[in-house]
């Protein structure tokens, strides 16, 4: 990277990134280091004051005051900065990345969580504890990282669970219901069927029609 200052104007020295000493009225000299990340200028590093040009006399005092400019320092303050830049814009890009990667890991979350505790007295109050949120703000999150409603999603979860008992036990039917989460059968049904489209107690007879259905074996006569 060039260490080459600037002589030509503060704008067109900021749209191509190159660096150059500015000098003000009051006799005030900055060294500004312009940072572009690909072609857009994304910030601007201001090292100084030092001492520029006479000032007018009311301020010769404060102006005595101020360093000179350390030119053998220049091209190393540059790269400094350059490299501040970069690894400022590398975090935010990585920092980015990471809000990306968020709404996909709450998902996850949230699923995991109604997974395990949908069958007993699970609550949004409980959900928001584990996320770490308000309960106003889990609700929200269950809507935008799912599509659904928290009501919706501990149901679906209910009866998911109710399907794979009934059809891999041979449970009671009121016994499953508890099991999943549900402390009146007759409400069970109900939902069961509006969810699947045919009640639990036709599942549980094809499965018991298919577990009567005798198996032959075949016996290769070569």
């Amino acid at each position: 990277m060039s260490a080459r200052l600037c002589c030509r104007s503060g704008k067109e020295s900021l749209r191509s990134g190159e660096p150059f000493l500015h000098d003000c009225w009051k006799g005030v000299r900055e060294l500004i280091v312009p940072f572009l990340w690909g072609k857009t200028l994304e910030l601007v590093f201001y090292v100084g004051p030092f001492r520029g040009s006479e000032p007018p006399g009311e301020m010769r005092q404060h102006w005595e005051k101020l360093p000179e400019f350390p030119q053998e320092l220049c091209e190393e303050m540059i790269q400094e900065l350059r490299t501040l830049g970069n690894s400022f814009y590398a975090l935010l890009v990585h920092g980015n990345q990471h809000l990306k990667n968020i709404a996909p890991r709450r998902a996850e979350l949230i699923r995991a969580y109604i997974h395990r505790n949908s069958d007993g007295g699970i609550t949004l109050a409980g959900l928001a504890d584990y996320l770490g949120v308000s309960p106003s703000r889990a609700s929200h999150l269950c809507t935008s990282n799912l599509g659904v409603s928290f009501q919706e999603l501990v149901m679906t979860d209910r009866l998911k669970k109710a399907e794979s008992l009934l059809k891999e036990t041979d449970e009671a039917i009121k016994e499953i219901a508890f099991k999943a989460g549900f402390s009146n059968v007759y409400y069970f049904s109900r939902v069961f069927k509006k969810f699947f489209g045919y009640p639990p107690g036709q599942l549980r007879r094809t499965k018991s029609s298919r577990a009567a259905q005798p198996h032959f074996t075949h016996i290769s006569t070569h």
